[in-house]
């Protein structure tokens, strides 16, 4: 297979595990943080874009939070947050990466989780100041800020703990997988 054949396949499968993951809270955002891990900031910025869309989409279709309904309400919450959180993962991961001298599991493993805790605190703090950019200051923001803050913030530590634990095995497991296509980045 192609090198391109194959980034373009794993790219849809990133996006097929975004939708699929979508009915799983607290690893939802795994695929885009695994991207921003794996590949270079274009998959991350591919997979967060994937994962906005599938989250305004979920809203659409299934609105089942006060948060769905913000983001029916103004579309843009559902997607810049989220591609800015990957893209973040990203930066947070490379710069991890620069504390360590030689190539070795700590080099994959520690970056890994640090991107995963890094993915999720960004993903919670985006999505919400982006809420507060709408809100603040008016008397919505102090009916809505309780009912939200207390879902993106349970839904948060979910997500923190979930992807800070299950990111380092995964890398490792899907460095050695996708080995041909890691050397020329997404």
């Amino acid at each position: 297979m192609k090198r391109k054949t194959l980034q373009i396949s794993v790219c849809a499968t990133f996006f097929a595990l975004t939708a699929v993951m979508g009915w799983m809270p607290g690893v939802f955002f795994l695929p885009a943080v695994l991207a921003a891990v794996l590949f270079s900031y274009i998959g991350a910025l591919l997979a967060g874009t994937a994962f906005g869309l599938v989250s305004l989409t979920y809203a659409f279709l299934m609105p089942s939070s006060p948060v769905a309904l913000l983001f029916i309400m103004y579309p843009w919450l559902a997607i810049v947050p989220r591609i800015l959180a990957a893209l973040g993962a990203a930066g947070a991961c490379r710069l991890a990466k620069l504390f360590f001298k030689e190539d070795g599991r700590a080099k994959t493993v520690i970056p890994a989780a640090i991107a995963g805790l890094a993915g999720a605190v960004f993903n919670t703090v985006l999505v919400l100041g982006s809420a507060w950019l709408v809100y603040g200051g008016t008397t919505e923001w102090q009916n809505v800020s309780v009912i939200l803050t207390t879902v993106i913030l349970f839904n948060a530590v979910l997500e923190v703990v979930a992807l800070t634990v299950v990111m380092p095995p995964l890398t490792l497991t899907l460095k050695r997988v996708f080995k041909p296509i890691l050397k020329e980045t997404l």
